[in-house]
């Protein structure tokens, strides 16, 4: 799809796998932003229902990349990536399937830059405020001190907030951003792209804005309210597959181990893997199997080993 656009030119890129159920709520979101896109994409990840149906029928005029297989959330944010370069496009809007931005989303992100004056060449992500539908609780992004530290409160009710590293879905990426950095790990496949990509875009120099009336409304799987470990804070806890354990430990101890890796944010890291389990254990249904995908994960990510695809995974 190919439209004029005001002042720069962008176009969003949403990662799909049978997504019948949610792309519509999901697409007619782009097609109304106050900021029109100069070309909406979805990258296809090989569906197995209707999904490239229902893109044919009801959004003729959508770019439909189909791919033979699936890449995952990394390798489908390079697919896509890949060809809106091709296409010179200024900023790339990215999202996975189940996020619906605000009318005004991407034109609160662009009026967001204007407002840093000099600051903003250094800006090369621009990301909305997730906010859960069902709960209003909202994800601020997080800062990087050899660990991941929740951005404090004050700050981030500020209408511009600087953080290290945001959610991918609602994050508007300069284009220069990806000619330098490259593209979002495709061995990763599932999870922690996102966190890995932005620390790899800031250790490269890119300032990340957390533009706070830019509003997309984003799931986390089944999520519920707890407490944490009884007497803590009421927390956002995602209901998930438990192959999402594997992939979710793996891929965060490959990175901070080995790509970030420091004697503090290694001691971090082994704490937080204990947590993890620990939260399992108080938290979740199926905990065998969870627990047994989380310890595999730490294992590999350890060992450098990000081959295991998701079919080689043991039955859940």
């Amino acid at each position: 799809m190919y439209l004029k656009t005001k002042e720069v030119s962008v176009a969003s890129i949403t990662v799909a796998w049978n997504g019948s159920t949610v792309l519509v709520e999901h697409l007619r979101a782009l097609l109304e932003q106050s900021h029109p896109l100069g070309e909406i994409v979805v990258v296809d990840n090989a569906s197995a229902d209707c999904t490239l149906g229902l893109l044919g029928q009801q959004f003729p005029d959508v770019t439909v990349l189909p791919m033979q297989t699936n890449l995952g959330m990394g390798g489908g944010l390079g697919a896509g990536l890949r060809y809106a370069l091709e296409k010179r496009f200024d900023w790339f809007w990215l999202f996975d399937q189940d996020s619906v931005p605000g009318r005004t989303a991407l034109g609160e992100l662009l009026r967001g830059l204007a407002t840093l004056g000099g600051r903003a060449s250094n800006v090369g992500v621009l990301a909305s405020m997730p906010l859960h539908p069902e709960t209003g609780f909202e994800h601020f992004g997080l800062l990087w001190r050899d660990r991941f530290v929740t951005v404090p409160r004050e700050r981030a009710r500020q209408p511009v907030c600087f953080v290290d590293t945001v959610i991918s879905s609602g994050s508007l990426i300069r284009r220069d951003v990806v000619e330098r950095v490259g593209f979002p790990r495709q061995d990763f496949f599932m999870d922690f792209v996102d966190h890995e990509y932005n620390l790899r875009i800031r250790r490269h120099g890119y300032e990340i804005a957390l533009v706070r009336e830019s509003v997309i409304y984003h799931r986390l799987g089944e999520a519920r309210r707890v407490r944490r470990f009884w007497l803590g804070p009421i927390v956002l806890r995602s209901h998930q597959a438990p192959w999402r354990n594997y992939y979710m430990s793996r891929n965060e101890v490959f990175t901070v181990w080995h790509l970030f890796g420091t004697t503090k944010s290694r001691l971090f890291l082994l704490l937080r893997m204990l947590r993890r389990g620990g939260r399992i254990i108080c938290y979740d249904g199926r905990k065998l199997a969870r627990l047994k995908l989380h310890f595999m994960g730490i294992r590999d990510g350890f060992m450098k080993d990000l081959t295991r695809r998701r079919d080689q995974l043991p039955e859940e």
